[in-house]
């Protein structure tokens, strides 16, 4: 191995921090928005990971989106937006 070659493994074996948000929602929010939520994560591709918690459980949206201002504006009219945290 040469300097070059472990350096380069050690960053390739470095964690990245990932981007997400996280939704908690109950129930009847999930069942009464899903559709919309669907549509709107798929309008805004990005690299913030999706997850949805619902009663406890953390669910891994196959959505990933750009988390901007915009998408906040039209989440912010189905769902409390005291409901969303991201990092």
């Amino acid at each position: 191995y040469t300097v070059t070659a472990l350096v380069k493994q050690l960053r390739l074996g470095k964690k990245e921090e990932k981007k997400w948000i996280r939704l908690c929602l109950s129930a009847d929010e999930l069942k009464q928005h899903a559709q919309r939520l669907k549509q709107l994560l798929a309008e805004f591709p990005g690299d913030y990971a999706v997850y949805v918690e619902v009663e406890g459980k953390v669910i891994k949206a196959n959505a990933q989106v750009n988390w901007n201002e915009q998408i906040k504006q039209q989440l912010g009219q189905y769902i409390d937006l005291s409901k969303v945290t991201s990092n």
